[in-house]
């Protein structure tokens, strides 16, 4: 047991940093491409709500763990483009890395040129990437020697790997490495190999040994992932959720997978009989057992409030709710033409939650709440509440932009039936007011409603004369103001 508290404490100290430190991609929920922005018109940016490390957290309507939006095959590319010299283009180099099998390696190793690019390869700075190859395509399609009982396996499929061999390879090239970027691809061969092994303390050695956090790219967080793996076979649960965490947010295709890992890390704690409050992670969990739909969203915001009432994973569950919220009252309709979709009264538990938290002394950011608090009361048609509520928001306040266009959109629902005086004071409005037109979802949430109502008056052709295509816009052009309002949605 004290080799396991070495272990724990020696791999908290590589890993916790690094859930401090480190920046997650510069990417966003659901791919950073937003394509289902055409949906609905996210009136409230949910991304100026959080900070950017939070970002990949918010809400994806189309991807519950926003997993499979990397771009880490281009970012592998050109890290080996990089590697091996301007010698070859970027198609060498995907073909090298994506193309190229164990046999061709082999041959290659053996003397077989057969083209221009094998022939690049024969020079001598090269023999150590030919050794590497070989031994990632013979690890190619590794997969854990133990897939059930308390070995960890991890959804990789293919025919099986001497897992063994690979461990004996990876070691021997490791006394040679030449640098650090092939010593990290090596170095995670022999992890995984050692980990699907069941040789966990031999994972963990050779993690700590090859890796530091000075010294991060994508195989540093790879290894870090197969690391937390081993953490948790030995039952080093706290360790294996401080990696999981960071290769959840650092390795977007690989989402899915950290996402199953942290569920069953979190499980682990609790059948170990360890008191969820005595660790660093009580937090997480909470907020993580709620993105994970294991836990009510407003049950996981108390929790996490009798911890902390600002936890910035409350903020992050606030935010998310904003927008499912949003995404529903503010859908774009067939043909462009906002329509209502009542719902049943949802928000009670939510409402006491939010009244609960806005009466506590010592919230520091409260205007989240009311952004909340309006939305809600929009969706419910209760629009002078809402538009009351927005008025507790200061000018002052970081979030009064998005307080005057939620107050627009108010005043754009309370119009009944063409009122020609009232439409044309609010479209004098939002062109007069920067900070109205240059949000293109509220641009097109005004001229689609009142699109709306010109088809509901029997004006068909008026209402589609006014129309815009909100998807197209998103999708298809930089988003200008000016140019929008003189190309309506159909061309006549």
């Amino acid at each position: 047991m004290n080799s396991y508290q070495h272990l724990l404490g020696n791999l908290l100290f590589l890993l916790i940093p690094v859930m401090a430190i480190a920046t997650p991609p510069v990417e966003y929920c659901g791919g950073g491409d937003w394509s289902y922005s055409e949906t609905y018109y996210a009136i409230v940016d949910q991304r100026t709500l959080v900070d950017q490390r939070f970002d990949l957290y918010l809400n994806c309507p189309d991807e519950a763990l926003c997993y499979g939006n990397g771009d880490s095959d281009v970012a592998n590319i050109s890290a080996w483009k990089d590697y091996l010299g301007s010698g070859f283009s970027m198609e060498e180099v995907r073909q090298l890395v994506y193309e190229r099998d164990l046999n061709w390696y082999a041959g290659l190793q053996k003397g077989v040129v057969e083209s221009t690019l094998s022939r690049k390869l024969t020079r001598d700075k090269y023999h150590y990437f030919l050794d590497y190859m070989v031994l990632a395509k013979t690890a190619e399609s590794s997969r854990s020697d133990k897939s059930g009982g308390n070995g960890w396996y991890q959804g990789e499929s293919g025919p099986a790997v001497d897992n063994a061999a690979v461990l004996t390879v990876a070691i021997n090239l490791l006394k040679s490495a030449p640098d650090i970027f092939m010593q990290h691809r090596v170095a995670f061969q022999a992890v995984r190999a050692a980990h699907y092994l069941q040789q966990n303390e031999e994972a963990l050695r050779i993690y700590r040994e090859n890796f530091n956090a000075s010294d991060t790219d994508y195989m540093y967080y790879r290894a870090m992932e197969q690391a937390s793996g081993a953490a948790y076979n030995l039952n080093l649960t706290e360790a294996a959720i401080a990696g999981f965490v960071t290769a959840f947010e650092q390795l977007p295709e690989r989402r899915y997978i950290n996402g199953l890992n942290l569920k069953l890390a979190y499980q682990q704690l609790q059948k170990l009989g360890i008191d969820l409050g005595s660790t660093d992670y009580r937090e997480s969990f909470y907020f993580y057992s709620s993105y994970f739909n294991d836990l009510n969203d407003v049950v996981a915001m108390q929790k996490l409030a009798a911890i902390d009432i600002n936890s910035p994973f409350i903020t992050v569950l606030l935010a998310r709710k904003l927008d499912q919220i949003q995404a529903r009252a503010f859908r774009d309709g067939d043909y462009g033409y906002l329509y209502d979709d009542p719902q049943p009264d949802e928000f009670s538990a939510l409402s006491n939650f939010i009244a609960t938290q806005l009466d506590q002394a010592g919230i520091v950011n409260k205007d989240i709440y009311y952004l909340l608090q309006a939305i809600i009361a929009i969706d419910r048609n209760d629009l002078e509440v809402g538009q009351s509520t927005l008025t507790q928001i200061s000018s002052r306040s970081p979030f009064y932009t998005d307080a005057q266009r939620l107050d627009f959109i108010i005043r754009t629902r309370m119009i009944g039936e063409v009122e020609s005086k009232t439409i044309n004071q609010l479209y004098e409005e939002l062109e007069d007011r920067k900070v109205l037109h240059d949000n293109p979802a509220l641009s097109a949430a005004f001229f689609n409603t009142i699109a709306s109502l010109y088809k509901k008056s029997g004006d068909a052709i008026g209402g589609a004369l006014v129309a815009v295509n909100y998807g197209y816009y998103v999708e298809q052009s930089t988003y200008s103001y000016d140019k929008w309002k003189s190309e309506r949605r159909y061309d006549y």
